[in-house]
């Protein structure tokens, strides 16, 4: 029962961190139209290889969790947390 609400607790923050990478992307995009700065280019590509690992990170998890696969719940939880924190003080740089 645990475990299944850990499991459910790590696809949300992955979802979380796609939606995330989602609005980084919107604002890096209007950003280099505004100003054609390199360094919003490269934000942009940063932001949108980071939506891909969540998409197939998410897909990735589910696929794991139909095979029984043990052991990867609290890592995972670990790592996305970790993920979420990073996405989110990027988010509250780049609106500043």
């Amino acid at each position: 029962m645990v475990m299944e609400f850990m499991d459910l607790a790590v696809m949300g923050i992955m979802a979380i961190n796609a939606i995330l990478a989602i609005v980084l992307i919107g604002l890096f995009s209007k950003s280099y139209m505004l100003i054609k700065s390199k360094i919003n280019l490269g934000l942009l590509f940063f932001a949108l290889a980071f939506l891909l690992q969540s998409l197939t990170s998410l897909y990735f998890y589910q696929d794991i969790l139909s095979k029984q696969i043990l052991g990867t719940t609290m890592f995972s939880f670990a790592v996305n947390i970790l993920e979420l924190i990073g996405l989110l003080f990027l988010l509250y740089v780049a609106t500043r």
